[in-house]
């Protein structure tokens, strides 16, 4: 595999990565939405609670927000190694 090869097969891992990011954001401001909708309709005075289901979603949310964080460094280490080939190819499966 020549390196033009190698550079495009990286770049065809960045825009895979980033696709995935934007999906990702979507669905983490999915769950954001949701938990300001089930906030707003909390009534503890009629027994209105959603406390497990806000609980969950933040969770969720903050999922995503580990998994964006983790794809979005793997992008800068590939675009690092593409900058800088003495720093040699970053591993694919990390």
């Amino acid at each position: 595999m020549s390196a033009r090869d190698d550079a495009e097969s990286w770049n065809e891992d960045i825009q895979a990565l980033e696709a995935e990011v934007e999906r990702l954001s979507a669905r983490q401001k999915d769950c954001e939405s949701r938990i300001r909708r089930l906030l707003f309709e909390e009534d503890p005075g009629s027994g209105k609670h959603f406390a497990g289901e806000i609980h969950a979603l933040q969770q969720e949310r903050l999922k995503l927000e580990v998994e964006i964080d983790i794809l979005r460094k793997r992008r800068n280490r590939i675009l690092l190694a593409l900058k800088d080939p003495g720093l040699g190819p970053p591993s694919r499966t990390s």
